[in-house]
Formats: structure tokens, C-alpha cells, sequence
């Protein structure tokens, strides 16, 4: 693994992130992949049916067919119908639900019904959603996009105003709005192009996807 900035420095992701400050960049994977999600030590890809952390550290094998999966805490969560399988194996979650999302604190249902469920089947949000609101988890319960607001557990405003794409973010949230990605509207983490896709990372920096490289724009506040 590589971090890009004034020179090229080689090492763990954990290493590099504790030596980088705002803007260095850690190319996480550099190789083709089918799908991706973020991860706490980096990134999961999906390489045929193989998980890997940053293309290298393999969490499960499932087949060869594309599924739906995201990464959690202890490895993936693959969904089989209506199961929710730690690395393809233990069941987390059965049953209807009409969303689902994983975060750094695990997997998260939303029920028929508005009731939103963690993992170990505490509640951590109640009420019901308009048609085309959304949501993601946040370490502090869940954030609900309603109209041209970001409201953490649909009350406190985290950012009011346009945007084109947002995630959750541990200290609020990000958009992206004219070629920037900004923290909580404000403060840029990036400015260029993130056609191919990004994530909002654990870390506080964002995850862009650029051919078949995944990329980790630091920021840390």
C-alpha cells in the first residue's frame, strides 16, 4: 500500500493513515475488482466471488455469482434472500426488511412498518420514512435525507441546502455538490472528478473510485 503525497511512502494502512495529515492521498487498490464497499482498515473488494481487504487479505469466498453484500466491522455481510450472513456463514438478520445499510458499528435493517433495527436487535430509530426520503446509519443513531435537508435521527439539521450525492459521516455528514466533496457542507475533503464513484471512510477522509483505483483522500478535521 502506498500513500501519495510530496513522495511515494510504502506501509500498512494503519501506519500510513497515523502518518498523514489533510489531503495526503493512500491508494488502498490498484487492480480490477466487481464491486466495492469501505472498510476500517481500508476497503473490501469483490474479485469474483472472493472478499478481500485492499485486494489482498481474503475474508470469505461465496461462488462465483454477484450477490449483495456490504462490509462490516468483522468481514462482509452477504445477503441470501432474506439472511443476512456474516462472511457467508452466521445468520445476523432474517426476515422482511425494506432497506438495509452496514456502518463501522454493524449491520442496520429498516422494517416494514418504520422501525429500525441494529443487528442484536435493539431499536435504534422509529417512524415512518416519506416515499423519497433515505437514510444511512451514524454512530449517534441514523441520518434521514428529507427534501433539501440532512437530519440526524430526523431532528437536528446537519446540513440544509442543495446537493447531489451525500453520505453519513462519523462527525456529520458529506456531499457532493459542483465537483467538491464537502464535510458537513463546508470544508472541502476533495475537489475533481468522482464520476466513478466515492465513499464517505471511518477515518473522516473519502474513498474515490477512478478506473480501477481506490483511493483515500485523509482528512482527519
Amino acid at each position: 500500500m502506498k500513500m501519495l503525497h510530496t513522495v511515494t511512502t510504502e506501509g500498512t494502512f494503519v501506519d500510513l493513515l497515523h502518518r498523514a495529515v489533510n489531503g495526503d492521498r493512500i491508494l488502498l487498490c490498484a487492480e480490477p475488482f466487481r464491486s466495492w464497499d469501505i472498510h476500517a482498515e481500508g476497503v473490501v473488494i469483490d474479485r469474483d466471488g472472493k472478499f478481500l481487504i485492499n485486494g489482498e487479505t481474503l475474508i470469505c469466498e461465496w461462488g462465483g455469482r454477484e450477490v449483495d453484500w456490504n462490509s462490516h466491522p468483522q468481514g462482509v455481510v452477504i445477503r441470501d434472500g432474506k439472511k443476512f450472513l456474516l462472511n457467508g456463514v452466521t445468520v445476523l438478520y432474517e426476515g422482511l426488511f425494506e432497506f438495509s445499510a452496514c456502518s463501522p458499528l454493524g449491520l442496520f435493517i429498516e422494517q416494514p412498518a418504520g422501525k429500525f433495527l441494529r443487528e442484536d436487535g435493539t431499536t435504534f430509530y422509529e417512524g415512518e420514512l416519506a416515499n423519497d426520503d433515505e437514510w444511512l446509519p451514524h454512530v449517534q443513531g441514523v441520518v434521514i435525507a428529507h427534501e433539501d435537508m440532512l437530519l440526524l435521527n430526523g431532528e437536528q439539521v446537519l446540513y440544509w441546502g442543495e446537493y447531489e450525492e451525500w453520505e453519513s459521516h462519523p462527525n456529520g455528514v458529506v456531499i457532493e455538490l459542483d465537483g467538491k466533496l464537502l464535510f458537513n457542507g463546508t470544508t472541502v475533503i476533495y475537489k475533481g472528478d468522482c464520476s466513478g464513484g466515492w465513499r464517505s471512510h471511518p477515518s473522516g477522509g473519502v474513498v474515490i473510485y477512478d478506473g480501477d483505483n481506490l483511493t483515500l483522500v485523509v482528512y482527519k478535521g
